[in-house]
This record gives structure tokens, sequence and C-alpha cells, in this order.
């Protein structure tokens, strides 16, 4: 939008120095609305005179150089309108600026008989409501009235000449000069003119354009003539015809071809004798020596006749040099049907019956001096003149058109010989009166323009508002000048990041987070209890459960089932794991502050996976799955956390006795030092640490439990006496006591010989709780893995070798 503005500002500066450095246009004074002349009506044009101005209307002369107005004598006591009559009156000595030059002689038409004198001086002239106003124009005021006979001027003139006056030794230049030597008003010394026609379309007003002519008031052509030595416009009259009703008679003949002047300052035609007696004679006219005109016979309807006539009259003209081009200008009757009133007819007054009569307006040239063509011909054509190529043209006149104008200027030509403006030869810089208002309409604009674009400008500064230092970043403001250099190439712009930041949270206990425990994998249905066939263990199993023994097999499904166990309790557990130090983001400017990093020192002591409770029942307090499980993975150990939840205790009937151990089952020669229930080691009081036993724990290297143990821990665990499945914990007694089913319980004299069914309690104790191991010992984490055997049973050989 700033852009657009912008281009209309500098649209309108350019008008405006078009209007500076142009020429001006052509001016068109304004016509006034009234019709004057006591000979007929006529059209005049509106002008005013002096300080303050004083309107008058005038006619136009196309042979005068000068402005004649009426002055205040120009009107006696009577007719009471007489001031309206002769277009109004002027007085001089009203006028401030006036400056008297004194009287002096009409100097226009004395060949047609016109006398008398007028006080001359220089005044301000303005034309009409044009505004454009002529300073010093030469203002001649005449009081004289006289006779219709000696042509007395009813109204003042407008001269459209361009003859310098001469006052006092000084030469004061003609309206149409000063207004393009002086005023730069116009562009030529050039004029159009038609004077109207009050018998056309409810009457048509003159059009009168200086320094070009209206296109819309004439018919064109490429004919011109040449003005005479004078500077009048000045043609042959080679014919004049009539036509009425189809039928037409020469008024004019080639062999009275004379020569004549345009001169609107009189309404008549000025010719031979001879012509106009043809006149008479076509028209039934009669000529009347007191009036020196044509009028009609008293009591005779011919001019009724002629009024209801289609008679027309074709003037063919032509230069007055060898040029034969000719233009033919047709009028009708209607233009020349005038009446003459009061005080045009000698001794009458106004308002009396014969002080009005028709006239045919025709006059006997006594001279060829005298030969004029009048007003009355300038109703019907339009008169062109450019004095400074010498020419003029004669046009036929449009009425239809006249509300509507279109002006054509007249430039001044290249080789012309006439004065241009004063400032051009100066080489000044003032400007014309046109110039002055577009200069002045587009400082206004431009002023109204640049106070639009600061208020927006302030607003969309008032509306911004940074968000944060970020935007700092973005490309400078450019100012007004810079947004309107186009750019050939657009220049890459980083996208505008989120006005909103989360914040941090805090490394501290309370806020931390950790990701829920990976899903267990799949656990075991229990297979056909007591039976080596399971469908899972004897079925589709990943770890080649073929070749695992069947203590194997129910030891990993006892796992299992405590792993299902544990992590049922742990989706009850409300208590989140703690985040750890690795989980915090290594970004500098996402880490918590340093008071949030830092650490207690204090160091975490193990928790026991097994603690005793009342009862003598096992506690498991973790989980998690044994170590020697495949899939175990051993998890951090949070040091915010509370007292493990207590799980209920295996049932009796679900540990499985494996059986006694076949004869060829040598013991491991190691064996892991005898625990006691409160986890520390305990004394072998049997000896067996020796290694000196009988019975299986006699041959240290096919032993496949260990050399720790002797032949009555091979007895208690695989003696031929048929057992029960052990329990670990005894219904009474101590809690490292094991009871038979046929033995009974163990003499309290035989109790240190009984030892090793504590070891055997331990081994039980340790398939149920496979973290009940990791006590701590004298400061040493032990934990014992077990290596069972490939084979441990003849018939297990039997069964591997028969699947292979």
């Amino acid at each position: 939008m700033l852009l657009l503005l912008l281009r209309r500002v500098g649209l309108i500066t350019a008008l405006a120095a078009q209007c500076v450095n142009s020429s001006p246009a052509a001016l068109t004074v304004t016509p006034s609305v009234q019709w004057y002349g006591d000979d007929g009506d006529w059209s005049a044009v509106s002008i005013r005179i002096g300080t303050p101005p004083q309107w008058v209307d005038v006619m136009v002369s196309t042979v005068s150089s000068e402005t004649w107005i009426v002055g205040k004598g120009g009107c006696p006591s009577t007719p009471s309108d007489c001031n309206n009559m002769r277009g109004g009156l002027f007085t001089p000595g009203s006028s401030t600026s006036w400056q008297p030059q004194g009287f002096f002689e009409l100097g226009v038409d004395k060949h047609l008989g016109n006398t008398g004198y007028a006080e001359y001086g220089f005044d301000n002239l303005t034309f009409g409501t044009t505004g454009v106003s002529l300073a010093n124009a030469i203002v001649g005021a005449f009081n004289y009235t006289g006779t219709i006979n000696s042509t007395q001027y009813l109204l003042g003139f407008f001269g459209l000449g361009i003859v310098p006056g001469s006052f006092n030794n000084t030469k004061v230049p003609s309206a149409i000069s000063a207004l393009l030597e002086k005023e730069d008003a116009i562009p030529s010394h050039s004029y159009g003119y038609t004077a109207g026609a009050r018998y056309q379309d409810k009457g048509v007003l003159n059009s009168l354009t200086l320094g070009g002519y209206d296109a819309n008031r004439l018919v064109p052509h490429d004919t011109s003539f040449t003005l005479n030595p004078s500077q009048n416009p000045e043609v042959y009259i080679n014919s004049i015809s009539v036509t009425n009703t189809g039928i037409s008679s020469s008024l004019a003949y080639s062999s009275d071809r004379v020569s004549a002047v345009i001169d609107s300052s009189t309404p008549y035609l000025w010719l031979p004798k001879a012509t106009c007696e043809r006149f008479a004679t076509a028209l039934g006219l009669i000529y009347d020596e007191s009036l020196n005109l044509y009028t009609f016979p008293t009591n005779s309807s011919q001019h009724e006749t002629l009024q209801t006539s289609n008679i027309t009259f074709a003037f063919s003209l032509s230069d007055i040099s060898a040029s034969p081009a000719t233009v033919v200008i047709t009028l009708p009757y209607a233009a020349f049907d005038l009446k003459l009133t009061f005080p045009a007819i000698p001794g009458t007054v106004s308002g009396a019956a014969n002080a009005t009569k028709y006239y045919f307006p025709l006059r006997q040239a006594a001279s060829d001096a005298q030969y004029t063509i009048g007003r009355v011909f300038l109703q019907e054509a339009y008169l062109i003149t450019d004095y400074e190529r010498g020419n003029f043209s004669v046009h036929q006149a449009v009425h239809n058109s006249y509300q509507n104008t279109n002006i054509v200027a007249i430039t001044r030509p290249s080789t012309s010989t006439f004065s241009g403006p004063e400032t051009s030869q100066k080489g000044g810089t003032k400007l014309s009166t046109g110039a002055i208002v577009g200069v002045s309409i587009a400082i206004v604009a431009v002023v109204v323009l640049l106070i639009f674009i600061g208020i927006c400008l302030y607003r969309r500064r008032k509306k911004r508002t940074i968000v944060d230092d970020e935007k700092a970043t973005t490309a400078p403001t450019r100012s007004l000048f810079g947004r309107l250099r186009r750019r050939k190439e657009p220049l890459p712009h980083e996208a505008s990041g989120d006005t909103s930041y989360p914040t941090e949270v805090g490394a501290d206990a309370t806020h931390e987070r950790f990701e829920l425990p990976a899903p267990i994998g799949p656990v075991e249905l229990d297979s056909e209890y007591g039976t080596l066939d399971g469908t899972t263990e004897n079925g589709s199993s990943t770890q080649d459960s073929n070749k695992l023994s069947a203590y194997e097999r129910e030891r990993r499904k006892l796992e299992h089932q405590q792993i299902a166990a544990a992590h049922a309790q742990r989706e009850l557990d409300t208590y989140h794991p703690e985040k750890t130090e690795n989980d915090v983001s290594s970004m500098p400017h996402y880490r918590p502050s340093d008071s949030l990093r830092e650490i207690p020192d204090v160091e975490s002591p193990l928790v026991s996976p097994v603690g005793p409770e009342s009862g003598g029942s096992l506690t498991i307090s973790n989980g998690a799955p044994s170590p020697v499980s495949p899939g175990f993975t051993s998890a951090p150990v949070s040091p915010m956390t509370a007292a493990p939840p207590t799980y209920t205790p295996i049932a009796s009937t679900n540990v499985v006795y494996a059986g006694r151990l076949p004869p060829n089952v040598v013991l491991p020669p190691v064996v892991p030092k005898f625990v006691g229930p409160d986890g520390r080691t305990m004394s072998d009081e049997s000896g067996s640490g020796s290694g000196s036993g009988s019975g299986l724990g006699s041959d240290p290297i096919s032993s496949t439990l260990g050399s720790g143990f002797t032949d009555r821990e091979s007895d208690d665990l695989y003696g031929a006496t048929t057992r029960a499945p052990l329990s670990p914990v005894s219904p009474s007694g101590p809690a490292y006591a094991l009871t038979g089913l046929d033995d009974g319980p163990v003499a309290p004299e035989e109790e240190g010989r009984y030892i090793p069914n504590a070891r055997a309690d331990a081994q039980v104790q340790e398939i149920l709780a496979p973290w009940g191991s990791r006590r701590r010992l004298d400061g040493e984490d032990i934990v014992h893995v077990p290596q069972p055997a490939a084979n441990r049973f003849s018939w297990e050989e039997e069964r591997t070798q028969g699947t292979d």
C-alpha cells in the first residue's frame, strides 16, 4: 500500500511538472447569458474591469485591438433599463487600479462612418469566471450616443487584434499579446470565434477561445487563407447564391468578385450596390434612405412569407492570394431576419409602436474600402485566426454540440517572429496561473500523503513488541526509501522460532522420572506335574531344553514363577525409580543448577535380599531373576526407595524332590563352606572338609557335588530312605532343621552331626530365594553358582541320545 501511495505522489508530481514545463492551455472566455442589441439579438462575453472588479458585457471585435466599454455617462435619465441594455456601465473613478491616459478618438471602423471619443486608461482586465487576469490592459470608456446611421456602438467591444496601442509615447500590447507575452496564459497569438445564433436551438451562445479553438463548434477542413497586411482576416467573395425549395439563383457573380474584411464590429454586410439590388429583387426588399438599410414594404406580408420559406444563402469565399481553394458557408434566412429597436430608429421613444422595425442587414458600400462581412455572417461561420503563422480559416459553424467543448490549443511555430513570454526571454522561472494551480495541488497532495504515511509508520512502530532477545538478530528495519528499492533476488530469512520455551525440570528426586521396566519374556505355563514331558520345556523351546535335566527344568520353572509374582507386585508399587546422573541432558543450557546436581556423599549399604521375619518365614526383598538365569539383568537399586515389599512364601507343595542320586553319580571335589541360617560360615565338625569320607565322597575327581560333601551328606541328600519333598521351614524347632517322613525329628545329641541337613536346607533356600547367597561375609560378596553335571542320571543320557 505504501508503494501505491508513493506512485500516486510521483504521478501528481509529474503532472505538476508537466504543467510547469509544457505550454499553457487555451483560454475560453465566458459568454454572457443575455442577448443584446438595438439592431438584432447578439451574444456577448462577460469581463470584469478595475479594482474592485466591475462586471460588463461586451461584443467581440475581430479587427479592434482595444477594449471598449460604456462609461458612466452612457445612460441618461431615460430609459430606466439603459444600464442593462448597454451591458452595464463602468465608472473609472470607482476603480483603485485605474490609470487614466486621457481622451482619444475611437480608431476603429472610421471608413464605415463610426466616430466618437473615449476616456482611455490602464486597468486590470479579468476574463469572466476563468480567474485569468491581465494587468494594465488598454481600456476606453465612451459616453457618446448617436443615431443608427452613424453606426454608433450600443455595447462595448473586446478586440481580438494584435496591434499595440501608443499612449504618451508608451506602447501597450493588445489583450491577446499581453496574455501570452506578460502572463504566459495562452499558448500562442491566436483565437477561434463564432458569434452565436439566437434563432438556433432556442439560442446558441457565442464561443470565444484565446490561443486555440473549440473543435466541437465547427466543421473541419484544411483550407486556410492569408491575413492582410493589417493582420485582419480578408477574403474574396467569389459568389453568393440563394436557394428556395430547390431553385437556386445567383446574387453575386464571379465578375462581381470583391474582397471583404470579416469584421464582427458591425452587424451588416457591406456589399456593392449591384449586389444589394439583386438581394432586394429576389427577396422583395426596399431601401430605406433614412436608415440606409433594406426593409420590408409597409402593409406587406413579404416578411411573413420569407419567414416560412426554406431560403438559404451560400457564400463562396477564397483567399486574396492566388490560391484557387474556396470555402462555401451556408446561412439560412433566419440569420438575416433581424429587427431594429429603440434607439436605432431616430425620433422614437422606448416602448413606442414605431420603435421596432424588421430589416435585412444589408448595406450599400460607397467604396471598395467599405466591403465588409459583418457579424451576421459569423452566426453560421467559425473563424480561426493564427497570427503567428499569418493565416486564418473559415468553417461552417455547428450548433448542436455547443454545450460540450473540445478545446484544441494552437502552439507556437518554431519560426514565429512574434514575441514569446517574457519569462522565457529572460530565463526566469515565473509560472503561469495554470502552472501555479497545478503545482499547488501537487504540493497539497504530497503533504497529505506524507502525513498519512507518517501516521501509519507511527502506529506500526507503537504496536511492535519484542518477545525475547533472539529477535534482535533478525534483519534490521529498512528506511522508507530502502523499502522502495526492488531487490533482484529475495533475501533468505530465518523462520521465527517459538516464543515460549519449556522450563527444564530440576534433577532432584522430586522431579525425576524413569522409564518403565522392560516387559518380561513370556512365562512358561505349568507342565504336567510329576512328569518329564511338558508343553514348554519339552516342546518348542529356543534354549535346547531337551538337554536339560528334570532338576534344571523344575528350577527354571520355579524362577519364572517367582519373576511373575515379583512383576505383579511391582505393578502395585506406587514408588517410581529415581533418575540417575546418566539420564541428565548433556546440553549446557538444559542442565539444572549446580545446587540441584549435587549428590549427597552417602555410602549406600547393600540391602540384604533375604530378611528374617517372625514365624521363620522367608522374605523376598527383590523380585529380580536369579543370577544363573539366562535372562538375568541386575536392576539398579535406588537409595531413595522404601523398604521392599513382602511376598507370600512358596507353599511346600510347590517344592519338587528330584529323587536320590544314582549310585554312579560322583559328587564334585569342591563344596562351598557350610552356611548357617544367620548367613555365617559354620565349622565342619564331622571332618568332611578333610576329604576322608567314604562312599560317594571318596573320589574327589569323579564327584559332581564337590569335595566339601561327606558320605553323610550324600546319604542325607540322596539316601535310600524314601523321603517326602523337603520343606524349607520346619513347623517347629530351629530354622535349619529338616524333617524326614520316616525317621522323625532328629535327636538333640545328633544335631551337630546333621549339619549337612542345614546345608541342604540352605540349598533349598537358594532355590527358593536365589538372592539368599548375596550376603556380606567377612567383608566380601560371595555368590555360589552351582555347575550341575551334564548328565546326572543314566536315564537322562539314554533320553538325550534317543532324541539326538
